[in-house]
């Protein structure tokens, strides 16, 4: 491990709020483990986005190919359907929950 980096266990706060927050909406919806998993990693980690796409509202969902568009550079083609389809906000929150370096990072 690095210096400055967190371990992150069950003991976590953040992590005992998920766990929560995913069991309420299992319990609320009827829906399995492995859909609230699958919707958790489409939906960038975002709870409350989650919880409008059980409620059948329209949400920005994430695919695994959509994913490896975000380390293109951002003047191909895939990337530039990106910028079309989920917008500069969207993409950041994204490249944020996966953990990459900010877009300015990538391009030095």
């Amino acid at each position: 491990m690095k210096s400055g980096e967190k371990l992150v266990t069950d003991e976590d706060p953040d992590i005992n709020r998920i766990k929560c927050s995913m069991k309420t909406l299992i319990d609320d919806f009827k829906v399995n483990e492995e859909t609230m998993v699958e919707l958790y990693l489409s939906l960038s980690g975002n709870i409350t986005e989650i919880r409008k796409l059980l409620q059948g509202k329209k949400v920005i969902t994430w695919n695994y190919l959509e994913d490896l568009a975000l380390e293109k550079p951002e003047d191909s083609e895939e990337f530039q359907v990106l910028l079309r389809t989920k917008g500069r906000q969207e993409i950041e929150t994204r490249r944020e929950f996966l953990g990459f370096k900010d877009l300015e990072d990538q391009e030095k």
